[in-house]
């Protein structure tokens, strides 16, 4: 019977021939990462990005751009992304976390080690385990596995489960399991992304897909 850590290798391995996702978050500034990480909470990306470009397009993709950016005109900007008065009052408070965090600037925000970076996130109302990950993994560039409805989905069906249903529990075999490298981990999390959005959907397309012959859920179904 092979370890969690073969199998989790052998994800990664298939994949990592399946897919190309070299280019997926490289273009990007730190504040792009950061506020595309709020910005893309319970909504597609395609629909955070436009968002995030209206900011960009008006010369609001500034840390004190956004401090001083009227919160209604805020709240227009980003609407295209949905729940744009709680997202609006998220990125508020970020801009103030980074006015308040070492030199002022977001460099010095994100210059924290791992665990004292995600204790200031997650005291940022409006930012929970997977956002604060997603910066600290994407902008921070630090080892922090980003569990999304997809790395839970995937690993689910696969045959993969903690000993709990909590986010950190995910997270924690992730860690015990998967090298602790920043490239790994932001490579290993845009595949399963890839994947979440091509074929292990809500209702699988296990026959299409580059896992049917090693993931329990997969060879159920095409059998």
């Amino acid at each position: 019977m092979m370890t969690t850590r073969v199998l989790l290798q052998q994800i990664f391995n298939y994949l990592k021939n399946e897919y190309d996702v070299s280019a997926w978050w490289r273009n990007e500034s730190a504040l792009e990462i950061c506020v595309g990480a709020i910005l893309v909470q319970n909504t597609t990306w395609r629909q955070a990005h436009v968002a995030l470009k209206q900011l960009i397009t008006t010369g609001n993709l500034e840390i004190n751009e956004i401090k001083k950016l009227d919160i209604l005109i805020l709240q227009k900007l980003i609407k295209p992304s949905g729940f744009y008065r709680t997202k609006a009052n998220t990125l508020k408070r970020f801009v103030n976390l980074v006015s308040q965090s070492k030199d002022g600037t977001l460099k010095g925000l994100l210059s924290l080690d791992r665990e004292n970076l995600r204790v200031s996130l997650l005291s940022v109302k409006g930012i929970g385990n997977e956002t604060a990950d997603d910066i600290i993994l994407y902008a921070a560039h630090k080892p922090s596995f980003v569990v999304d409805k997809y790395s839970q989905r995937i690993f689910t069906r696969y045959g993969i489960q903690p000993t709990g249903t909590t986010y950190l529990k995910w997270q924690t075999l992730i860690h015990d399991n998967v090298d602790r490298d920043v490239l790994k981990f932001q490579e290993f999390h845009a595949l399963l992304v890839r994947l979440g959005q091509d074929r292990c959907k809500s209702i699988p397309e296990c026959v299409e897909c580059c896992l049917k012959s090693v993931c329990q859920t997969g060879l159920k179904n095409c059998m």
